[in-house]
């Protein structure tokens, strides 16, 4: 009998040390994790209360509520979320064609770009939620602003609305004109410049300034009037020689610039 009682008190004493052991093990594990500042990490499932979707990766904090991880794509609209849409280049005429590169899209998603309101060019995202389209600017397009708006799946699932502005204006086209092709040294007077600049689209009068070099040399610089204008060269201001004129239209607010064809003036002695 005193063997039997010896036996089942050896037994619950081994039972009560395997116990405390299992509990410092448990004690010890979540120190050091509160220490470290980790947090277990929850894979698969749906987290009560967190508004995450089951597989979505999210992290338990202190409280038990989930927050997105970094690599994550929630909360909608966050960092991670976004993108950005650019137009090359940003000031453009009309019938030129302009490079469209866009990011933030989900890999394959179908996006669809507009143009000044005018028309809508579609395209598709690459394996990297990127896009990229060439875009001819219309010929109604409006001068001055011009908005472009891509809109497609963005990475999080959520409709991605990106814009980018542009300045549209018209193109124009500078001529110049020589009285004469050949002059005296001392009588440079009697050259008369004149320019005009005409748009290749239709638009309102033109304005602003052309200036006449001779390479680096500035000869006169001529304040338009109704897209036209005029000057005479300086006597002695340039040397015998041979010497290749070019007007270079500045442009304005409406118009792109633009630069003739050289003209060829030759000053003897």
């Amino acid at each position: 009998m005193v063997t039997v009682r010896r036996g089942v008190h050896v037994l619950a004493v081994s039972i009560l040390l395997v116990g405390l052991v299992l509990l410092g093990s448990s004690v010890m594990t979540s120190g050091a994790a509160s220490r470290s500042g980790s947090s277990p990490v929850v894979r698969g499932g749906t987290v009560p209360g967190s508004g995450l979707s089951a597989g979505a990766k999210a992290i338990l904090t202190a409280s038990g509520a989930a927050v997105a991880s970094p690599s994550s794509c929630y909360p909608p609209g966050s960092t991670k979320c976004k993108g950005k849409l650019k137009v090359s280049p940003r000031t453009v005429v009309r019938g030129a064609t302009v490079e469209v590169t866009g990011s933030g899209f989900k890999a394959g998603a179908k996006v669809s770009v507009n143009v000044c309101n005018l028309e809508t060019v579609p395209t598709k995202a690459n394996s990297s939620g990127h896009i990229s389209v060439r875009i001819t600017i219309p010929d109604n397009a409006p001068v001055g602003a011009c908005k472009f708006t891509a809109t497609g799946l963005g990475a999080n699932d959520q409709t991605l609305t990106l814009t980018a502005t542009v300045t549209v204006k018209i193109a124009s086209k500078t001529i110049l004109k020589l009285s004469a092709t050949r002059v005296t040294y001392g009588h440079e007077q009697v050259e008369h410049l004149s320019v005009s600049v005409w748009p290749l689209f239709r638009g309102p009068a033109r304005t602003g300034t052309v200036v006449i070099k001779e390479s680096a040399t500035t000869l006169c610089r001529i304040t338009l009037r109704s897209g036209k204008g005029s000057c005479t060269l300086s006597a002695k201001r340039l040397s015998a020689g041979t010497y290749h004129l070019v007007a270079t239209y500045g442009g304005s607010l409406t118009y792109r610039g633009s630069a003739s064809a050289r003209e060829t003036l030759t000053v003897t002695k």
